[in-house]
This record gives structure tokens, sequence and C-alpha cells, in this order.
């Protein structure tokens, strides 16, 4: 096999590592966190970690065994030079990173890739001008049931889209973005942005940089999809409910659950036709090899060439979406937000 690639893990909060500690989490996902999949994939060589908070490094460590732990990369880079950097922490610093390493390859971020589409762009441009592949955790783009979706099951279910309503929660620019990405790879370019506000039911909480905005999305194919935020204080969701001219299929609990409901004649009128919401079929979920394909991924696209499933690129587009949105809610008019080429246009 070819040499195992020398990586390095920033962060080892929960998506980086303590997901794998969660019983339930564990019960549903083969591998929730960035340290499940680097513990086993044989492409990648796990030897180093880094976290300013010692405890959790040194927890991280007793638990995964790397071999190199330090509380920043300055700390660790005399000492190791990796060739992937998997990034788990909030993006404030992920284009010094990247600049700090010298010897990369690739880069696997997690969602946003910057607090602004300008930082996003920034990031983008560094792995480009030295050549380093830029992979994303958007993981429905590796899912096999979403990219089975994409590539024409989801026509096949339901027939063409005509109501889509979206739910998130937790920042826009956060899961929101999961349920953007997720619109864009399901349903094409996204044209144009309609935000509504902040929902008054959402979480009031919110970060001060990152309110919970409900909004429209307009499709470039003619389709909208309603976009609303939730409270996660009252229940976690993030997930789609699809209504096609012949079927409707709801992705809930977070891809957990995937609920169809066929067409039929109408129980109660003649010559009509419902959805037998009654009687759904519960198509089986993916969700939880969905990292793993996301690494999978990286790998094949890093030793034999293949394009990545969440490049860098398509991410911009999403960041490009959701400044969109933000920049709708700030006009407050009401007005359709135009998007081309992946920026908005004032």
């Amino acid at each position: 096999m070819t040499r195992r690639l020398r990586t390095v893990l920033v962060g080892v909060g929960r998506m980086g590592s303590t997901y794998a500690l969660d019983r339930l989490t564990r019960r549903h996902y083969r591998h929730a966190s960035h340290a499940e999949v680097l513990a086993e994939h044989p492409a990648f060589a796990w030897e180093a970690a880094v976290d300013p908070d010692a405890a959790a490094l040194t927890a991280a460590q007793q638990q995964w065994g790397f071999a190199h732990a330090a509380a920043s990369l300055g700390d660790l880079l005399p000492h190791y030079d990796p060739e992937v950097l998997v990034l788990a922490t909030p993006p404030s610093a992920y284009r010094a990173s990247v600049a700090a390493c010298p010897g990369l390859k690739a880069v696997l971020c997690e969602k946003p890739m910057g607090n602004t589409l300008a930082d996003a762009g920034d990031l983008l441009g560094l792995c480009r001008s030295r050549g380093i592949l830029l992979q994303v955790n958007f993981w429905r783009r590796c899912d096999p049931f979403c990219c089975r979706l994409a590539a024409g099951e989801l026509q096949g279910l339901i027939g063409s889209p005509v109501v889509i309503n979206a739910f998130y929660g937790n920042g826009l620019r956060n899961n929101g973005s999961h349920v953007v990405d997720f619109c864009r790879m399901l349903f094409g370019g996204i044209a144009g942005v309609q935000a509504f506000g902040r929902n008054p039911s959402a979480d009031p909480e919110d970060p001060a940089d990152d309110h919970d905005l409900a909004c429209m999305l307009h499709f470039s194919n003619g389709v909208m999809a309603n976009l609303q935020p939730l409270n996660f204080g009252d229940y976690r969701e993030v997930g789609l409910d699809i209504w096609g001219e012949t079927g409707r299929l709801e992705i809930l609990n977070e891809g957990l659950t995937n609920r169809l409901s066929r067409r039929s004649a109408h129980r109660a009128l003649t010559r009509a036709r419902e959805m037998q919401v009654d009687a759904p079929e519960f198509l089986p979920s993916t969700v939880g090899e969905a990292l793993w394909q996301v690494y999978a991924n990286l790998a094949a696209a890093l030793l034999q060439g293949a394009d990545l499933m969440s490049p860098g690129s398509s991410a911009l587009q999403t960041a490009a979406v959701i400044e969109a949105i933000q920049r709708s809610a700030a006009a407050g008019d009401g007005r359709v937000e135009r998007i081309a080429h992946g920026k908005p246009q004032a």
C-alpha cells in the first residue's frame, strides 16, 4: 500500500474527538468524530494533535495514542511536519494554520470556511496557490443515501420538487450552512435569497454574529425552499421536508430518518389524490458512515487523483449564499438578494 499520510488534528473537542464518548451517538454513527476515523483509516497516519486545553489534549492522547501533543501549531511544527491538516475548531485561525504548515498536501476543515465570505475566499485562494486540496466537511455530499438522491433517485421517488421546507438551528453559518449546502446538492444553484428576519421562536442564545434567520431560497430552476430556524432548546432538527409531484420525502432526525409517503387515490374524495402520510416507507439511513466517506474521498483524491466531493470551491458557493441571506436581512426590506457566480450582487 502507498505510504500513509502524516496527519495532525487541530481541536479535540466534540467534533474532533469527544462525540465518540456519547453512548447514544455511538449507537447510530459508526464514526461521529474525526478521531474515530483517523484512528482506523489506512490512508492516514494520525500522529499529532493540537489543542490549547491541556486537560482535553491529555485525555485525547490517552484515548487515541497519537505521539505528538502540543498547545499550538507553533509548538508542534519544529517536531512534526504534517501532510494533512484536519481543522476541527472555529474558523478564525484556519488561514493562519494552513499558512504555518510548509509541507501540506491536503486540508479537511469544518464548516464554515471562514467568518465571512472574504475569509473563506482567502483560505481557498491560499490552498489553490500552494496546490493544497481543500475538503470541507459538508458530510451529506459524501453520505451514500444523499448522493443517490442527488444522482437522480430523488426524482424517481417523488417526481419534481414542488414545495421544500428546510429546518436548522444553532446559527445560520453553523448548522444553517449544512442545510443550504444540502439544498444546493439536491436542487442546484441558488440564484437569490429573501430573508424574513430572525424567527422569534429561534434560540435566544444565538451568537451575536450568527443569528438564526428565516428566508426563502430561490433556485435557478425556479424551485424555492423555505428555510426556517428552530430553537434547539426545544429539540434538535437539521432536515428537509420535500413535497414532489408524486411523493413526499422527509429527511429528519438529522438524517437518521428518511420517510417516504407516496401519492395515491384520495380516501375521501372521488377523482382526487393525496399523500399516504399514514402509510410511509422508511428508507435506510447511511448517515453513520458519512464521515468515513469524507475521508475516503479525500484519500482517493490525494492518492488516485479523484475529484473531491465537497471541495472548497463548492463550499465557497454556500458561503456566498449565507452572506447573501445576511445582507438581505440587514436591508430589512424583503428584497431578493441576487447571487451570480458565487458572489452576492449589490
